[in-house]
């Protein structure tokens, strides 16, 4: 595949694309997230910002079947980044205390989507579970999660977006003509071979290669909840612990 959809070949539209690939659903225009569904994807602000206001995920603040009514929903913002490694994003929620970088590799562009989906889709739970405990992020927690210097996409995929959204057109496998086909490995087939592609902060080891994308995150999140009980211990040091680089945070707890 050349292009992710229409003419375009960039990390954005390959995010796009793998989103959908991996079950999200475009919430753009404010329709709800179908019950069973992970999350879904907002692109609303991205035609007026040329994407650095984020492409932003809405997903439902739920674990094992029930929703914490006082969360409901959790926004992440999903911005582009320039990284070491090349061209990556980085997604960013301080009411979850969550903040951490996923690479871009352009010989498996859907990848990066898949690790966004597998990330979120262990860490929320977790972290909803911590939530119904009485868990609570103090102010300086969320203060200690910083803003993220973004990237623009091409002007011409914001404007192209633009009037998909103008049109009232959904973001879904239609955009590429075709049924549901996976983009990248599939995130725990046994079957499948996986391996990181780049550094993508905690998600991957030292040289941010040789462990499945699966097996990174489980070590990673390692018991949330646990890491959040430890950082609020610490109360407001959490801001002041902020380092100016970002390398893989998660929130204030998850330093490489």
């Amino acid at each position: 595949m050349s292009v992710a959809f229409a003419q375009f070949d960039e990390p954005l539209a390959w995010l796009i694309r793998g989103l959908i690939e991996y079950g999200w659903v475009d919430v753009s225009r404010g329709s709800a997230i179908p019950p069973g569904t992970v999350g879904g994807f907002d692109l609303s602000f991205i035609p007026t910002s040329q994407a650095r206001s984020g492409l932003l995920l809405r997903v439902p603040a739920t674990a094992g079947g029930q929703r914490h009514s006082e969360d409901d929903t959790y926004i992440f913002e999903v911005q582009l980044t320039s990284l070491n490694s090349g061209s990556g994003f980085t997604v960013r929620c301080a009411d979850c205390n969550y903040l951490q970088e996923f690479g871009f590799d352009p010989g498996n562009p859907g990848w990066a989507a898949g690790y966004i989906h597998q990330g979120l889709s262990e860490y929320v739970p977790e972290y909803v579970r911590w939530r119904m405990g009485g868990g609570e992020l103090t102010w300086a927690q969320r203060q200690g999660v910083p803003e993220v210097d973004s990237e623009p996409c091409t002007a011409s995929l914001a404007t192209w977006i633009g009037q998909q959204l103008s049109q009232r057109q959904t973001f879904d496998t239609n955009l590429w003509g075709a049924g549901k086909v996976a983009t990248g490995p599939l995130i725990g087939d046994p079957n499948t071979p996986l391996s990181p592609i780049a550094t993508v902060g905690n998600h991957a080891g030292a040289s941010g290669r040789g462990q499945s994308p699966a097996d990174a995150v489980r070590a990673t999140l390692n018991g949330p909840a646990n890491a959040l009980m430890a950082a609020i211990g610490i109360g407001g040091v959490c801001a002041a612990l902020v380092v100016p680089h970002i390398l893989g945070i998660y929130g204030c707890f998850g330093v490489v």
